[in-house]
């Protein structure tokens, strides 16, 4: 067998143990993507600021204070959120967290409104995100849960 004829046979089987177990591990993955328009995400969030009894509110990042990303997750939303309880603070008070919505319009990153939707096909509507942050990390944990790291601004480099 010429050297070229094993050459080629490794890389096929190399190329079918690659397709077998590559596929395998591919994991669903929740979606964050803008809904509305750029010039919608200011007045929502007020609007959810205004309802905020219809919402559980969550802040995290750098500290509480100043938190790199909000999530609002609606009450009657029966897909759930889960988050390192140690790393997500829940915003209970209207003025807190409109401190913290103004501080991040302040960032040089302007802040953007996103959904967090569940994995493909559906795409479920989760929960909205307000962070100047270019990426949220996520982990699906089962068909109605999906796991919201701390956001991480080291990580957008």
């Amino acid at each position: 067998m010429t050297i070229q004829r094993k050459i080629f046979i490794s890389l096929l089987v190399l190329g079918f143990f690659v397709s077998m177990f590559g596929c395998g591990a591919a994991k669903r993955n929740a979606q964050i993507t803008p809904q509305l328009k750029a010039k919608e995400w200011k007045p929502k969030v007020q609007e959810m600021a205004n309802n905020m009894g219809d919402y559980d509110i969550w802040a995290a990042g750098r500290s509480k204070a100043r938190p790199w990303a909000i999530v609002f997750h609606p009450k009657d939303n029966p897909k759930k959120l889960n988050g390192t309880p140690d790393r997500w603070h829940k915003i209970e008070d209207k003025k807190v967290l409109l401190d913290i919505v103004g501080w991040m319009e302040t960032y040089s990153t302007p802040p953007r409104l996103m959904s967090i939707l569940g994995p493909a096909p559906e795409r479920d509507f989760y929960a909205y995100v307000y962070s100047p942050l270019n990426q949220i990390n996520t982990r699906i944990e089962d068909d109605n849960t999906i796991f919201v790291y701390e956001p991480d601004p080291a990580r957008q480099m």
